[in-house]
């Protein structure tokens, strides 16, 4: 059962992934979290979206902009990835849960309230080198870098935000992959879980590029934050049992 479940989450990730170039961690930390721990949950989501991310951004390719761009936003990425990912040793198990289901809920609550996976303030756009950094730090800790990386690549057309999004994760998760591989955070487990869901995992990315062409955006974030809002309650709960 507890592998069903696992496999499932796995499948509604990366199919959230394929459509939108973000979100698998949202699903794959919170669930694995109660299914097993924290630190498993962290290690299997950098590994699997690494591989995931390195597969989608040779179909999807880059053009030279994109590549300008995917330079300016790393080295805030990779300070910021480095040391939430050295803060995980440090960290209790039920203060990373409650990180982990207030990051979710968070987003949650702004994709219902506004429509849009981004924070503003007083109408203003996060600027790009600051949602890099925060993203990179929440991703190290909590494994989920989506709402604040998202915050800053709002501003760019879909098809191109999906992109970035692809390629900036997938220099995240090298980045977690080493440093929690140096903490001794990675676990064997984490290999098997990725394994385990691969079937599921191919099938999630398939239906969420079909997808990405035939549902408009609005709806498909309206079903996405309901999810996250059921979701977010599975580690706060856990942390507070």
């Amino acid at each position: 059962m507890t592998l069903l479940v696992w496999c499932t989450a796995a499948l509604i990730a990366y199919t959230i992934k394929g459509f939108s170039g973000f979100g698998p961690a949202l699903v794959v930390v919170p669930v694995l979290s109660v299914l097993y721990s924290p630190a498993t949950a962290l290690g299997t989501s950098a590994l699997v979206d690494a591989v995931v991310g390195a597969c989608f951004i040779a179909y999807l390719g880059l053009s030279m902009a994109q590549l300008k761009m995917l330079r300016r936003m790393l080295a805030s990425l990779v300070i910021g990835t480095v040391i939430g990912s050295m803060l995980v040793a440090y960290i209790p198990r039920q203060i990373l849960l409650i990180l982990v289901g207030l990051s979710v809920l968070g987003l949650a609550i702004q994709l219902l309230r506004t429509g849009k996976p981004g924070f503003t303030v007083s109408g203003r756009q996060m600027p790009l080198q600051l949602s890099c950094f925060l993203a990179g730090l929440s991703g190290g800790l909590v494994g989920v870098s989506g709402p604040f990386m998202v915050a800053g690549t709002a501003r760019f057309e879909k098809a191109e935000m999906r992109r970035l999004l692809v390629a900036v994760f997938l220099v995240e998760g090298i980045v977690r992959i080493a440093t929690y591989a140096f903490m001794g955070t990675i676990e064997m487990q984490s290999l098997e879980l990725g394994a385990i869901a691969l079937p599921a995992i191919v099938l999630g990315m398939v239906l969420g590029i079909w997808l990405h062409t035939r549902v408009s955006e609005k709806r498909f974030i309206t079903v996405i934050a309901w999810f996250l809002m059921a979701v977010a309650i599975q580690p706060l709960a856990s942390a507070l049992s």
